[in-house]
């Protein structure tokens, strides 16, 4: 019926729309002097939140590659 294909470019916005919003909200809260944390523990949260991040868009990124597998 049509060709199911990844674009390098959709990777790319998926992972821009999982970054974004949360570095927006640190920026602001780091701008504004409201950390409500020393600079390990941000250092620390920093890193959870980011393995998270990674793993959400990992997931994000095989359920594209298998959806649109021609082998499925």
């Amino acid at each position: 019926m049509f060709k199911k294909t990844i674009q390098p470019l959709d990777l790319l916005l998926a992972v821009l729309a999982a970054i974004v919003p949360g570095a927006a909200i640190f920026y602001w809260l780091a701008a504004s002097g409201r950390l409500p944390f020393d600079f390990l523990s941000g250092v620390m949260y920093l890193l959870t939140a980011a393995s998270v991040m990674l793993g959400v868009i990992g997931g994000m990124i095989w359920f594209a590659v298998w959806f649109f597998s021609p082998h499925r």
